[in-house]
C-alpha cells in the first residue's frame, strides 16, 4: 500500500455513517485532482472544509483506489472555490449576492462583519460560522469518552476559545451546562477524583433530572419530583439534595414558581423565555377596541362570538373540534379586518390547508419568522427588535396546540405593538412535540377565548365528529360496521391494518390519500413494523435495489432491519431544507434512486401535492419510509382516510389526547385496528402528556391582572 499525503479541501461528502463515523469523501487538490478519502470524523464533513490527509491508498471493497486516513486534520477554509462551498453548506439561506460579497472579503470571516451585506444577514452569518469553526481535537475527546456527536459540537461550541480538555480536568461536571450527558460527566467527574457529595456534581444532577422533564414535555419541575429524582440519580440524601436546590436558587441557575399548593422550579432558560413569554401577551392585549357586532346569520353564536373577539384586537383564541367551524371562522376573522393579514402554522402540512381553507396564502411559522438553525437552538430574523411589518396588522396560527414553548415565544416576541394575535386550535389534541403547553396554559390563564362546540363540517351521515366527541369526553366510543368509521377487532393489528389499505387502494383511494397511524415507532404494531408490512405489501424491493438510508428500524417480532427507499415508495422529509422548499414531515413518493459515479447514492421523489425533490449523499438520511407515521406526526394534517392501529404493547404510551388527535385526522372514513380493551383503556385514562407542568399560566394570569386600562373580555371560556 501505498503512502500518501493530500492538501485541499472537501469537494464532495459521499456518505457518513453516524454510527461509526465513518465519512467517505472526495479531497480536490490546488491541482484539480480529485483523491477519494475514508476517515474517522469527529463531525460531519463539509463541502469547502480545508483538510490536510495522510494515510495508505489501496484499493476499496468497490474496487477504487481510497485513501483510509491515519491523519486527519480540518478546519474552515479562508478564499476563493473552497470558501464559497463551504458557506453555501453552512449557509444555504445566504442569497446569492451575498455570497459573492463574503467571498470576495478577504478577512477573519469569524470576528468581521461583511462590506455590503446586510447587518442582520452578516450577524447570522458570524453566528453559523462560529457554530462550524469548532477545536475538532476537543469535539474527538468528548466523543472518545462516549459523548454523542451532537453533544459534543454543542458543548466544544459552548465553550468557543476554550480547552474543553482542560474544563474536563478542573470542572467536568460543569460542562453539563452545555449539553455534555449525565452519564460522560459522570465518567469525567471519577476520573477527576470528584467526591460523590460534591456541590457541582449533586447540581449537576438537578440538572440533569429537570433535562428529563423536558424530554417528557414540562418546562417546570415539582419541589418533591426534583428532591427525590436527584436524591436517586445521584445517590445522595435529600438533606444534600435539599442545599444544592438552595444553592441554585441563590445562584440564579433554577427559580420558584409559586402555585399556592407547593413550589414547582425552572432552570434560568424557561423561565426567561416564559416570562417573555407573558410580557409579549399583556403587550398585545394592552390595545383592545370595541367588539363588533357580528349578525351573520350563517354563523352560529358561538363562530359569531369567535369573529367579533378576533375584530377588536389584541389576543384571541378559537378552540373547538373537527366540524365545527374553526376555518369558516377563521374566512370571516379575515374578510372582517381591515389591515394586512398573516397566515401561518407549525407544519408545511398544516399551511397548506390554512391557505386552500382560506384562497390566501400561509406559511409556516418557521419561514414567516426568517428561522435558521442556531446550534441546538433556533435563530429568527423576525423578533422583538425587528418584528413583522405591515398595516394594522392581524396573525392568525392555524394548529396553535402544536406551538411548544420556544416557538410560542418566538412567535409572540416577532408580532408588533397594536397588532391582533388570533390562535386557532383544538386544546383537546396532543400538546406540542416540544416542551411546554401554550396553546392551554394561555386558556387556563385567561386570554379571551372562543370554544365552538356545534358539529358542521359531515353532519350527515358520518360518525367521525361525534366519535371524536365522545372520546373527548373520556367515553368509549360506539362503532357500527359498514359505517365511515369502524372498529376491526384482533390481535393481529398489522395484518388487519395492511387488508384495510388493500380495501381502500381496490376502492380507488391512492396511498397519499391514506394515512396509518401509530401511537409509537416500536413494538408489534409500531410504525416501524407497520412501515415494513405495508412496504412488502405494496413495493417489495429485491436484494441490491434501492437505496440504503443507514437506519435500522424494528421489524414486528423486534429484528433490526435496514431501511431501504425504492422508487414507488411513501416517504417523509425528517428535517428542514430551505433550498428545496421541504419541511420536517412533508410527505411524497420516491420516482427514482440510485448511485452516481462516484458511488453517492441519490434519491428523487415528488411531493404531495405536488413539487420534485432531489437528496444526494448524507442527504438521503433526511429521508425515512412514510407508509405509516406516529400519530404525533400527523399532527396538523389531515387525510381522506385514516387506519389507526392500536395493541396491549400501547397501553403504557396511549392515552385520550392521542387516541383523540388520531381520529380527528381523518376526513372521509376511520379504521381503528387491533385491540379495544386497548383502546379503550385509552380513551379512559386522561394522561399526562396534556397535563404537562409549566410557568407560563402563573405568569400570564399575574401579567394579564397587572394590565392597566383595558377591558378583558371572556367568551365561552374552554
Amino acid at each position: 500500500m501505498e503512502a500518501v499525503a493530500l492538501e485541499g479541501h472537501v469537494a464532495r461528502v459521499l456518505s457518513h455513517d453516524t454510527r461509526t463515523n465513518v465519512a467517505l469523501f472526495l479531497v480536490e487538490m490546488a491541482s484539480g485532482e480529485r483523491r477519494r478519502v475514508s476517515s474517522v470524523v469527529p463531525l460531519e464533513p463539509v463541502e469547502g472544509t480545508a483538510v490536510r490527509v495522510e494515510g495508505p491508498q489501496a484499493l476499496a471493497g468497490d474496487g477504487r483506489l481510497t485513501v483510509r486516513a491515519t491523519s486527519l486534520r480540518m478546519e474552515p477554509p479562508l478564499l476563493g472555490k473552497p470558501l464559497s462551498r463551504y458557506l453555501a453548506a453552512i449557509a444555504p439561506w445566504l442569497s446569492t449576492e451575498a455570497l459573492r460579497l463574503v467571498t470576495a472579503f478577504d478577512g477573519d470571516l469569524g470576528e468581521e462583519l461583511v462590506p455590503g451585506v446586510p447587518h442582520a444577514t452578516a450577524l447570522r452569518l458570524r453566528e453559523a460560522w462560529r457554530d462550524h469553526d469548532l477545536d475538532l481535537a476537543d469535539v474527538g475527546f468528548l466523543r472518545r469518552v462516549g459523548c454523542p456527536m451532537g453533544a459534543a459540537a454543542a458543548v466544544v461550541r459552548a465553550h468557543h476559545g476554550e480547552s474543553v480538555r482542560e474544563l474536563a480536568g478542573e470542572d467536568p461536571y460543569g460542562l453539563t451546562r452545555a449539553g455534555l450527558p449525565w452519564s460522560v460527566g459522570e465518567k469525567l467527574g471519577r476520573s477527576a477524583l470528584v467526591k460523590p457529595d460534591d456541590p457541582q456534581r449533586i447540581a449537576a444532577a438537578l440538572r440533569e433530572v429537570m433535562r428529563r422533564a423536558s424530554e417528557h414535555g414540562d418546562t417546570a419541575c415539582p419541589h418533591r419530583e426534583l428532591l427525590d429524582g436527584t436524591a436517586v440519580l445521584a445517590d445522595a440524601t435529600p438533606e444534600v439534595v435539599q442545599r444544592a436546590i438552595l444553592a441554585s436558587l441563590l445562584d440564579g441557575e433554577i427559580s420558584e414558581v409559586d402555585r399556592g399548593s407547593r413550589v414547582d422550579y425552572q432552570t434560568r432558560r424557561w423561565r426567561q423565555l416564559e416570562t417573555e413569554l407573558a410580557a409579549d401577551i399583556a403587550r398585545l392585549s394592552a390595545k383592545v377596541g370595541r367588539p363588533p357586532d357580528v349578525r351573520d346569520p350563517r354563523l352560529d353564536p358561538d363562530q359569531r362570538a369567535a369573529v367579533s373577539q378576533a375584530l377588536a384586537g389584541g389576543v384571541s383564541i378559537v378552540t373547538g373540534g373537527p366540524g365545527t367551524g374553526k376555518t369558516t371562522s377563521a374566512r370571516k376573522i379575515i374578510e372582517g379586518w381591515p389591515g394586512d393579514v398573516v397566515l401561518m402554522a407549525p407544519t408545511g402540512m398544516a399551511a397548506k390547508r390554512l391557505g386552500e381553507a382560506t384562497g390566501a396564502t400561509a406559511t409556516t411559522i418557521h419561514v414567516a419568522l426568517r428561522a435558521a438553525r442556531r446550534g441546538e437552538g433556533w435563530a429568527f430574523g423576525y423578533d422583538r427588535s425587528r418584528p413583522l411589518h405591515g398595516g394594522q396588522l392581524l396573525v392568525v396560527v392555524d394548529e396553535a396546540t402544536m406551538l411548544d414553548g420556544e416557538m410560542g415565544a418566538a412567535l409572540m416576541a416577532a408580532v408588533p405593538d397594536g397588532a391582533g394575535l388570533v390562535l386557532l386550535g383544538d386544546v383537546d389534541q396532543l400538546p406540542a412535540v416540544g416542551p411546554g403547553n401554550v396553546f392551554a396554559d394561555l386558556i387556563t390563564a385567561g386570554v379571551p377565548t372562543a370554544r365552538l362546540r356545534r358539529i358542521w363540517r359531515q353532519a350527515g351521515d358520518s360518525p367521525i365528529p361525534f366519535i371524536a366527541a365522545s372520546v373527548r369526553d373520556g367515553e368509549p366510543p360506539e362503532f357500527r360496521r359498514g359505517s365511515d368509521a369502524s372498529f376491526v377487532a384482533g390481535r393481529n393489528a398489522l395484518a388487519s391494518a395492511a387488508a384495510r389499505v388493500r380495501d381502500l387502494r381496490a376502492q380507488g383511494a391512492e396511498l397519499s390519500d391514506i394515512r396509518v397511524l401509530a401511537p409509537q415507532h416500536r413494538g408489534p404494531t409500531g410504525v416501524d413494523a407497520l412501515n415494513l408490512t405495508l412496504k412488502e405489501l405494496w413495493n417489495p424491493t429485491r436484494s441490491g435495489e434501492g437505496v440504503a438510508t443507514s437506519r435500522k428500524i424494528e421489524g414486528p417480532d423486534g429484528e433490526q432491519v435496514q431501511e431501504v427507499l425504492a422508487p414507488g415508495d411513501r416517504i417523509m422529509v425528517t428535517a428542514n431544507d430551505a433550498l428545496r422548499e421541504a419541511r420536517n414531515g412533508d410527505l411524497g413518493t420516491v420516482v427514482a434512486c440510485g448511485f452516481d459515479g462516484d458511488h453517492r447514492a441519490w434519491v428523487e421523489a415528488i411531493r404531495d401535492g405536488g413539487g420534485g425533490m432531489r437528496f444526494e449523499g448524507t442527504e438521503v438520511r433526511r429521508l425515512k419510509l412514510a407508509y405509516a407515521t406516529t400519530v404525533h406526526k400527523a399532527q396538523g394534517s389531515e387525510a381522506p382516510h385514516v387506519v389507526f392501529a392500536i395493541s396491549e404493547a400501547d397501553r403504557l404510551m396511549a392515552d385520550r389526547a392521542l387516541v383523540y388527535t388520531a381520529i380527528t385526522r381523518a376526513r372521509n372514513t376511520l379504521t381503528v385496528v387491533g385491540d379495544p380493551d386497548a383502546f379503550d383503556a385509552a380513551v379512559l385514562r386522561a394522561g399526562t402528556m396534556s397535563m404537562r407542568q409549566t410557568g407560563l399560566e402563573p405568569r400570564v394570569r399575574q401579567a394579564l391582572m397587572n394590565l392597566q386600562g383595558p377591558r378583558m373580555r371572556m367568551t365561552g371560556v374552554a
